[in-house]
């Protein structure tokens, strides 16, 4: 029985006349492909592991034969849904050959119609009922997973199959793009920022994920040999990055809005975050815009007080990790904090139909439509990466980087993740001025290591490297390795 939003109740026939069936007549049993689990994070936190449990328990209940939009509604394909979280649900399920399959119903549902809609991709594959036009049917961060995929298999397994088998129909799709969606290097998405709380310009969305998609087939075209391609397409997202600035970036204001310089309106979380995840900001600028998506997000607060998100399917991740990558996890945790709407703590609140809280992630931020959805799951990837500290150095993890983040008031966490080469684990506790970590680097594979300070106590094979801001770095080769910084600043 798979159980979802609308499946509360079971009918049993046959029973003998006047029998009364016990509670445990009927065991329900929960189903999922057999994808192994690859990850684990605990911390001191009960709201952070109860997060870490519901997004977990969202990604295993929406993969069965193909990654469900939500068990109990739709229950189809839509490519957005699982390439947007892809950061956080690789790191609890291992999805090398499940993404083969999921390649090879993009390409299924790829147009081969000798119409303008040639080489597009249906917004739900493998089921594309609502055909290849219109707004649910036509839009570039859906489709785009045709690229997307490929290059997932290479970034986290380090496979080059799929991109060289599929090479053809992935070109064919951008050929769409560049041919019916593009108007001077800029692309109009129809669905924006879905489910977001405040809506981002689809020209933003639809231009940032035309320049990703333009990225990575560059890289892939270098990969799989074809150079010329490589060439075109650099040159192409070099272009891409000067329009999306010139048409996007407010150089007075220092942020990105609708219309660039011809107004303040449309300066979103996400319209900041998509730049500076995705390095399209003039380095002159990063600072401001930084200091532009953490404005945004601690004045946003329609109910209540305290900072919250506005992002959706497309922003969230962006803003995750560019407030990682900045270092203000601070801000991440006072977010979590948070108990009203638009937040993670709204979907712990008990309502009539869930007294306990939701048990796996919503489909939006108002709790409405699927009780169990993976597109607002990406806070998980800040707990895998951030907290535990265990993040790809280099494709397929062949090196890592260890960086645990001791933000707010957690007092430890541990993690691990089953790379290609092997399980990597961290677990670290902070008491007072004093932070100790323990890492397990797996065979073949080498690490950065960074501690919090420059009073660190480090184990012998352990070779300094430098200090980056207020970081010190070292060098480890495959073991395990425990580290005491003090003065934590």
């Amino acid at each position: 029985m798979r159980r979802g939003t609308r499946v509360r109740w079971i009918q049993v026939t046959g029973l003998p006349e006047g029998y009364v069936p016990p509670r445990d007549l009927v065991t329900g049993v929960r189903l999922q492909a057999d994808t192994p689990a690859t990850g684990e994070l605990h911390s001191s936190d009960p709201r952070i592991n109860r997060l870490h449990r519901m997004a977990r328990y969202a990604f295993a209940s929406n993969m069965m034969s193909v990654v469900t939009d939500c068990p109990g509604r739709e229950k189809l394909s839509c490519p957005a849904d699982y390439t947007m979280p892809m950061g956080a649900i690789h790191r609890n399920l291992g999805l090398d050959a499940y993404l083969r399959t999921t390649m090879r119903h993009l390409v299924e549902g790829q147009s081969v119609a000798d119409t303008p809609m040639f080489g597009n991709v249906a917004l739900k594959t493998p089921v594309y009922d609502w055909g290849y036009s219109g707004r649910f049917s036509d839009e570039i961060n859906w489709g785009n997973a045709i690229v997307l995929v490929p290059w997932f298999q290479y970034e986290l397994y380090g496979d080059t199959r799929t991109m060289s088998a599929h090479y053809d129909r992935m070109v064919d799709f951008v050929d769409y793009i560049r041919r019916e969606k593009v108007t001077g290097d800029i692309v109009d998405a129809a669905l924006g920022d879905w489910v977001a709380a405040d809506q981002t310009s689809g020209r933003i969305t639809g231009t940032w994920g035309y320049y990703v998609m333009i990225t990575r087939m560059a890289a892939m075209a270098r990969l799989t040999g074809h150079h010329a391609d490589a060439g075109e397409y650099e040159a192409l997202a070099a272009s891409i990055k000067r329009s999306f600035n010139d048409a996007f970036l407010n150089e007075a204001l220092g942020r990105y809005t609708s219309n660039g310089d011809a107004g303040p309106e449309g300066a979103t979380q996400t319209a900041q975050a998509l730049a500076l995840d995705a390095g399209l900001v003039p380095e002159v600028y990063r600072a401001r815009v930084l200091d532009a998506l953490v404005e945004l997000v601690q004045s946003y607060h329609p109910i209540g007080d305290g900072p919250h998100f506005s992002g959706g399917t497309i922003g969230m991740g962006p803003i995750i990790r560019a407030l990682t990558a900045a270092d203000r996890d601070d801000v991440l945790w006072d977010l979590l904090r948070q108990n009203e709407e638009p937040g993670y703590g709204h979907f712990l609140a008990p309502t009539p139909a869930n007294p306990d809280g939701m048990t796996t992630m919503g489909e939006r931020w108002n709790r409405g439509d699927s009780k169990n959805h993976m597109i607002l799951a990406q806070i998980d990837e800040w707990f895998q990466t951030g907290l535990a500290g265990i993040r790809p150095g280099a494709n397929a993890y062949r090196t890592l980087v260890i960086h645990p983040k001791p933000t707010g008031e957690l007092r430890y966490a541990r993690g691990s993740y089953d790379t290609p080469q092997g399980t990597a684990r961290t677990s670290w506790t902070r008491s007072g001025d004093r932070f100790t970590l323990t890492a397990t680097i797996p065979a073949n594979t080498t690490a950065e290591v960074w501690l919090p300070g420059d009073h660190v106590s480090a184990p012998a094979r352990a070779a300094f490297d430098r200090v980056e801001g207020r970081y010190s770095v070292y060098r480890v080769p495959s073991g395990r390795f425990t580290f005491t910084a003090t003065d934590l600043p």
